[in-house]
Protein backbone atom coordinates (compact mmCIF):
# COMPACT_ATOMS: atom_id res chain seq x y z
CA UNK A 1 0.00 0.00 0.00
CA UNK A 2 2.77 2.40 1.23
CA UNK A 3 3.12 4.22 4.24
CA UNK A 4 0.04 6.53 3.17
CA UNK A 5 -2.60 3.67 2.63
CA UNK A 6 -1.16 1.42 5.03
CA UNK A 7 -1.51 4.01 7.95
CA UNK A 8 -5.17 5.08 6.41
CA UNK A 9 -5.99 1.72 6.21
CA UNK A 10 -5.23 0.84 9.90
CA UNK A 11 -6.87 3.84 10.93
CA UNK A 12 -10.06 3.03 8.54
CA UNK A 13 -10.10 -0.16 10.71
CA UNK A 14 -11.04 0.92 13.82
CA UNK A 15 -13.30 -0.78 15.91
CA UNK A 16 -14.27 -1.38 19.68
CA UNK A 17 -11.39 -3.25 20.51
CA UNK A 18 -9.29 -0.66 18.72
CA UNK A 19 -10.74 2.41 19.15
CA UNK A 20 -8.17 4.52 17.53
CA UNK A 21 -7.58 2.43 14.56
CA UNK A 22 -6.13 -1.50 13.74
CA UNK A 23 -2.96 -2.01 16.31
CA UNK A 24 -2.76 1.54 17.34
CA UNK A 25 -3.20 1.68 21.30
CA UNK A 26 -0.33 3.67 21.04
CA UNK A 27 -1.77 6.69 18.63
CA UNK A 28 1.34 6.17 16.63
CA UNK A 29 -0.57 5.19 13.24
CA UNK A 30 -0.51 8.01 10.73
CA UNK A 31 2.38 9.90 12.45
CA UNK A 32 5.92 10.64 11.94
CA UNK A 33 5.53 10.84 7.91
CA UNK A 34 8.39 11.40 6.39
CA UNK A 35 9.26 11.64 2.01
CA UNK A 36 12.66 13.07 1.93
CA UNK A 37 13.53 17.03 1.10
CA UNK A 38 14.38 15.67 -2.64
CA UNK A 39 15.21 17.98 -5.24
CA UNK A 40 16.26 18.23 -9.51
CA UNK A 41 18.72 20.06 -10.49
CA UNK A 42 19.87 20.65 -14.20
CA UNK A 43 23.08 22.16 -15.04
CA UNK A 44 23.47 23.19 -19.04
CA UNK A 45 26.85 22.81 -20.24
CA UNK A 46 27.69 24.78 -23.50
CA UNK A 47 29.02 21.26 -25.04
CA UNK A 48 26.46 19.07 -25.61
CA UNK A 49 25.79 15.69 -23.44
CA UNK A 50 24.11 12.80 -25.23
CA UNK A 51 24.44 10.12 -22.98
CA UNK A 52 21.90 7.58 -22.76
CA UNK A 53 23.09 6.38 -19.41
CA UNK A 54 22.56 9.12 -17.16
CA UNK A 55 21.71 7.29 -13.74
CA UNK A 56 25.60 5.97 -13.27
CA UNK A 57 27.20 8.11 -10.59
CA UNK A 58 26.50 9.03 -7.38
CA UNK A 59 28.39 11.37 -4.50
CA UNK A 60 27.59 10.75 -1.25
CA UNK A 61 31.08 12.66 0.03
CA UNK A 62 28.59 14.60 2.54
CA UNK A 63 26.32 12.33 3.32
CA UNK A 64 27.39 12.54 7.36
CA UNK A 65 28.34 16.19 7.02
CA UNK A 66 31.10 18.16 5.40
CA UNK A 67 33.78 20.04 6.60
CA UNK A 68 31.80 23.22 7.13
CA UNK A 69 28.51 21.61 8.62
CA UNK A 70 28.70 19.24 11.45
CA UNK A 71 25.32 17.69 10.67
CA UNK A 72 24.46 15.26 7.41
CA UNK A 73 23.68 17.03 3.87
CA UNK A 74 22.67 14.02 2.11
CA UNK A 75 23.01 12.17 -1.32
CA UNK A 76 23.43 13.27 -5.01
CA UNK A 77 23.01 11.44 -7.81
CA UNK A 78 22.54 11.51 -11.38
CA UNK A 79 19.00 11.28 -12.71
CA UNK A 80 17.81 9.65 -16.23
CA UNK A 81 18.47 12.17 -19.20
CA UNK A 82 15.58 14.77 -19.49
CA UNK A 83 14.15 15.48 -22.65
CA UNK A 84 12.30 18.36 -24.63
CA UNK A 85 8.38 17.22 -23.28
CA UNK A 86 9.96 16.82 -19.64
CA UNK A 87 10.50 20.55 -19.85
CA UNK A 88 7.48 21.68 -21.44
CA UNK A 89 5.34 21.60 -18.08
CA UNK A 90 7.31 24.00 -16.56
CA UNK A 91 8.72 26.39 -19.18
CA UNK A 92 6.57 29.68 -20.56
CA UNK A 93 4.02 28.92 -23.02
CA UNK A 94 6.11 30.96 -25.72
CA UNK A 95 9.56 28.61 -25.45
CA UNK A 96 9.54 27.41 -28.95
CA UNK A 97 10.57 23.57 -29.06
CA UNK A 98 14.08 24.01 -30.36
CA UNK A 99 14.88 25.74 -27.31
CA UNK A 100 13.64 22.71 -25.08
CA UNK A 101 15.59 20.62 -27.35
CA UNK A 102 18.67 22.49 -27.42
CA UNK A 103 18.62 22.60 -23.76
CA UNK A 104 17.69 18.76 -22.82
CA UNK A 105 20.65 17.83 -25.43
CA UNK A 106 22.61 20.35 -23.09
CA UNK A 107 21.67 19.47 -19.78
CA UNK A 108 23.41 17.44 -16.43
CA UNK A 109 20.64 15.69 -14.78
CA UNK A 110 20.77 15.59 -10.62
CA UNK A 111 19.01 14.26 -8.35
CA UNK A 112 19.56 15.24 -4.44
CA UNK A 113 17.63 13.59 -1.17
CA UNK A 114 18.60 14.89 2.45
CA UNK A 115 17.05 13.25 5.41
CA UNK A 116 13.86 14.99 6.68
CA UNK A 117 12.98 14.50 10.44
CA UNK A 118 10.10 11.90 12.07
CA UNK A 119 8.10 14.43 13.97
CA UNK A 120 4.45 13.05 15.27
CA UNK A 121 2.68 15.90 13.74
CA UNK A 122 3.61 15.53 10.32
CA UNK A 123 0.77 12.60 10.01
CA UNK A 124 -1.66 10.90 7.83
CA UNK A 125 -5.22 11.03 9.19
CA UNK A 126 -8.99 10.38 7.84
CA UNK A 127 -11.87 13.34 7.25
CA UNK A 128 -15.02 12.41 8.80
CA UNK A 129 -15.95 11.08 5.42
CA UNK A 130 -13.22 8.72 4.84
CA UNK A 131 -10.70 10.55 2.92
CA UNK A 132 -7.07 10.86 3.40
CA UNK A 133 -5.66 13.79 4.82
CA UNK A 134 -1.73 14.64 4.65
CA UNK A 135 -0.60 16.78 6.86
CA UNK A 136 3.40 17.83 6.56
CA UNK A 137 5.54 20.71 7.42
CA UNK A 138 9.14 20.46 6.35
CA UNK A 139 12.11 20.24 8.29
CA UNK A 140 16.07 19.72 8.22
CA UNK A 141 16.37 21.79 5.68
CA UNK A 142 19.24 23.91 5.95
CA UNK A 143 21.80 20.59 5.58
CA UNK A 144 19.55 20.07 1.76
CA UNK A 145 19.88 23.66 0.90
CA UNK A 146 23.93 23.23 1.74
CA UNK A 147 23.98 20.22 -0.30
CA UNK A 148 22.92 22.01 -3.33
CA UNK A 149 25.32 24.78 -2.93
CA UNK A 150 27.91 21.88 -2.87
CA UNK A 151 26.70 20.53 -6.02
CA UNK A 152 26.92 23.70 -7.59
CA UNK A 153 30.16 24.43 -6.70
CA UNK A 154 31.34 20.48 -7.84
CA UNK A 155 29.79 21.37 -11.56
CA UNK A 156 31.61 24.88 -11.79
CA UNK A 157 35.02 23.29 -10.23
CA UNK A 158 34.48 19.78 -11.76
CA UNK A 159 38.39 20.07 -13.06
CA UNK A 160 38.63 16.37 -14.61
CA UNK A 161 35.09 16.93 -16.51
CA UNK A 162 35.68 20.80 -17.35
CA UNK A 163 35.03 20.37 -20.79
CA UNK A 164 31.35 19.48 -19.83
CA UNK A 165 30.42 22.26 -17.71
CA UNK A 166 31.35 25.76 -18.29
CA UNK A 167 29.42 28.57 -17.36
CA UNK A 168 26.35 26.71 -16.41
CA UNK A 169 22.79 27.45 -16.15
CA UNK A 170 21.08 26.05 -13.13
CA UNK A 171 17.43 25.15 -12.95
CA UNK A 172 16.71 24.31 -9.15
CA UNK A 173 13.20 22.57 -8.15
CA UNK A 174 12.34 21.52 -5.22
CA UNK A 175 9.91 18.11 -5.15
CA UNK A 176 6.33 19.75 -3.49
CA UNK A 177 4.17 17.31 -1.24
CA UNK A 178 2.57 15.52 -3.85
CA UNK A 179 5.73 13.96 -4.56
CA UNK A 180 5.33 11.06 -2.51
CA UNK A 181 7.39 8.04 -4.11
CA UNK A 182 9.85 7.77 -1.06
CA UNK A 183 6.74 7.73 1.57
CA UNK A 184 8.15 6.16 5.21
CA UNK A 185 7.25 5.96 9.00
CA UNK A 186 3.73 6.01 9.37
CA UNK A 187 3.39 2.81 11.12
CA UNK A 188 7.06 2.50 12.92
CA UNK A 189 8.45 -0.38 14.65
CA UNK A 190 10.23 -0.73 17.90
CA UNK A 191 10.69 -2.86 20.85
CA UNK A 192 8.24 -0.75 23.13
CA UNK A 193 4.63 -1.14 22.17
CA UNK A 194 3.86 2.49 23.89
CA UNK A 195 6.39 4.33 21.11
CA UNK A 196 6.06 1.71 18.69
CA UNK A 197 2.90 0.02 16.54
CA UNK A 198 5.23 -3.26 15.32
CA UNK A 199 7.68 -4.67 16.73
CA UNK A 200 11.09 -5.69 14.82
CA UNK A 201 9.41 -8.44 12.93
CA UNK A 202 7.20 -5.95 11.40
CA UNK A 203 4.51 -7.55 13.33
CA UNK A 204 1.96 -5.21 14.97
CA UNK A 205 2.34 -5.76 19.02
CA UNK A 206 -1.21 -6.05 19.43
CA UNK A 207 -2.43 -8.39 16.35
CA UNK A 208 -0.55 -11.12 16.17
CA UNK A 209 -1.39 -12.08 12.12
CA UNK A 210 -1.12 -8.12 11.17
CA UNK A 211 2.46 -7.44 9.35
CA UNK A 212 3.15 -4.27 7.44
CA UNK A 213 6.19 -4.60 5.21
CA UNK A 214 5.84 -1.17 3.39
CA UNK A 215 7.90 1.74 3.95
CA UNK A 216 6.05 2.77 6.91
CA UNK A 217 7.91 0.90 9.26
CA UNK A 218 10.82 3.11 9.23
CA UNK A 219 11.84 5.26 12.30
CA UNK A 220 13.94 7.32 10.45
CA UNK A 221 13.99 8.05 6.60
CA UNK A 222 18.13 7.96 5.97
CA UNK A 223 19.15 9.74 2.94
CA UNK A 224 18.46 7.31 0.26
CA UNK A 225 16.02 5.55 -1.86
CA UNK A 226 13.95 3.15 0.64
CA UNK A 227 13.54 0.70 -2.18
CA UNK A 228 16.08 -1.48 -1.64
CA UNK A 229 15.57 -1.35 2.29
CA UNK A 230 12.02 -2.84 1.43
CA UNK A 231 12.92 -5.44 -0.04
CA UNK A 232 15.29 -6.15 2.12
CA UNK A 233 12.81 -6.32 4.94
CA UNK A 234 10.18 -7.88 2.90
CA UNK A 235 12.17 -10.86 2.63
CA UNK A 236 13.53 -11.30 5.91
CA UNK A 237 9.58 -10.99 7.26
CA UNK A 238 8.73 -13.62 4.99
CA UNK A 239 11.11 -15.88 6.51
CA UNK A 240 9.74 -15.08 9.96
CA UNK A 241 6.38 -15.65 8.67
CA UNK A 242 7.26 -19.14 6.85
CA UNK A 243 9.34 -20.25 10.20
CA UNK A 244 6.39 -19.10 12.10
CA UNK A 245 3.98 -20.63 10.39
CA UNK A 246 6.13 -24.21 9.58
CA UNK A 247 6.62 -24.40 13.45
CA UNK A 248 2.77 -23.23 14.39
CA UNK A 249 1.57 -26.16 11.81
CA UNK A 250 3.91 -29.05 12.98
CA UNK A 251 3.12 -28.02 16.48
CA UNK A 252 -0.29 -28.79 15.76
Amino acid sequence: CGAINSAALLLKSANPNHPKGLGNSSDVVGRNYMAHNNSALLAISKKPNLTKFGKTFAVNDYYFGADDFKFPLGHIQMLGKSDPVMYKEDAPAIAPGFALELMANHALDFWMTSEDLPNPENRVTLTKDGQIKLIYKENNLEGHQRLQKKLKWMVEHAGCESHLFPSNLYLGKKIPLAGTAHQCGTIRFGTDPKTSALDIWCRSHEVENLFVVDGSFFPSSSAVNPGLTIIAMALRVGDFIKKEIFANSTSN
